[in-house]
């Protein structure tokens, strides 16, 4: 439900906020965005999340981002 995954987002949020470096978390925040389809903060994050070292192909391989990389092919390119 809506409220589900507006608990999601505050709690990825909060584990930013004190675990700013481990690019895992700034993904799953991203496919909380992307289940709902917010795909420009899909894109914001999983941006931040391949700046944190967290692997593209893991993002490109995962369906959830099909319709933010449709909308967003600038994501390919993020590094």
């Amino acid at each position: 439900s809506r409220g589900e995954y507006n608990n999601a987002i505050n709690h990825y949020l909060l584990i930013i906020k004190f675990l700013p470096q481990y690019g895992v978390y700034y993904y799953q925040l991203a496919q909380v965005y992307a289940l709902t389809k917010n795909y420009f903060l899909a894109k914001e994050f999983a941006a931040q999340a391949v700046k944190k070292n967290f692997p593209l192909q893991v993002i490109k391989d995962d369906s959830l981002f099909d319709p933010v990389f449709k909308k967003f092919p600038e994501l390919n390119n993020v590094k």
